[in-house]
């Protein structure tokens, strides 16, 4: 008879999915949360982050933040990362 008690404990990967208007944009983000260290993948227009831990989530979730800024005021080719179609501005259409 076992008299100690163990400790389990349950580590469930969780998944955190973005899903974007377009395949390269996902493309896109998901080599820009790789870069920045959270691991990524895309299929079709979702980047998907596997993760135990919450704080991997959060730190996603800014950088996917800087991403939208990131592309919204730079020129896609400077970078060397994968480009997507912005569209038009409102007020230049």
């Amino acid at each position: 008879m076992e008299t100690g008690t163990q400790q389990e404990t349950d580590q469930t990967v969780k998944y955190l999915v973005y899903a974007l208007p377009e395949d390269n944009q996902a493309e896109s983000l998901a080599n820009y949360l790789c870069r920045h260290g959270v691991e990524a993948v895309h299929a079709g227009n979702e980047v998907t982050v596997p993760s135990i831990d919450r704080e991997v989530f959060a730190t996603a979730d800014r950088l996917e933040a800087h991403w939208k800024l990131f592309w919204q005021y730079s020129e896609k080719e400077l970078y060397g990362l994968p480009a997507y179609h912005k569209p038009a501005c409102r007020e230049h259409v």
